[in-house]
């Protein structure tokens, strides 16, 4: 009953969780982008799936869920971005593997989630050295279960290229400052009109987005879910 009562109470989230594919969450400051991944993040772990978290501002986003055991890589500077990605890129080419041998065409293995937070901010440092592997990862990752999350506040076009939003399914625009970023995230305006705790969404298989407000995960209940997730020696007293 617990299980069934959460599904439903944060069914934003298990939405995009269920479509499958990769995501664009984007929005300007104080919009709710943290809001969105912090759900995404607990919707995947409450999910089991695997998790690789990449966080630019120095981790502080993504601290509390570092040492759960469904999290298989941590980074927040640029010299950890890398290793992370190529492990990502390993899994994804070992599951490629296995689908061929086995003349399988999708991948039934848990999900592995890519969670990248101002995504602009990581290009900006290590656009030359990481773009080939998130360019892999958006073209291949689909088939083998691997999932990007790419979020950022910085919806430029030299950010959001063409070869990285074709490969998203699922978006996310929360408020931003105007009609053309709207445009550049979800395709149509109408995010710069939004109050903060709303998106406009459009998910998998869906041609229209619509307009949702964004439920948010008691800090608490976050905590509580990470600490579950983490072995007994690892927990911080």
């Amino acid at each position: 009953m617990a299980e069934k009562l959460m599904v439903n109470q944060y069914e934003f989230y298990y939405n995009i969780y269920n479509r499958g594919g990769h995501t664009l969450v984007a929005g300007t400051n104080g919009s709710g982008k943290s809001v969105v991944l912090n759900g995404l993040i607990v919707t995947a772990i409450l999910e089991h799936a695997q998790l690789i978290l990449l966080d630019p501002k120095g981790g502080v986003e993504f601290r509390k869920y570092k040492d759960a055991v469904d999290v298989i890589a941590f980074g927040k500077t640029l010299d950890q971005f890398r290793p992370a990605l190529e492990l990502a890129d390993r899994i994804m080419m070992q599951r490629y593997d296995y689908m061929e041998a086995n003349d399988i065409e999708e991948c039934q293995d848990r999900p592995l989630y890519v969670v990248i937070d101002e995504y602009a901010e990581m290009m900006s440092e290590g656009k030359k050295d990481l773009q080939p592997l998130l360019l892999k990862l958006a073209r291949m990752g689909r088939a083998a279960n691997v999932r990007l999350v790419l979020a950022t506040q910085s919806p430029y076009k030299s950010i959001i290229t063409g070869d990285i939003k074709g490969n998203m399914v699922n978006f996310v625009a929360l408020r931003v400052i105007s009609k053309s970023y709207s445009r550049l995230i979800i395709d149509e305006p109408g995010a710069e009109t939004l109050n903060v705790g709303e998106a406009l969404v459009r998910l998998k298989g869906e041609f229209n987005a619509h307009r949702e407000n964004v439920p948010m995960y008691p800090k608490e209940l976050l905590k509580q879910i990470a600490v579950l997730r983490t072995p007994p020696s690892k927990r911080r007293k």
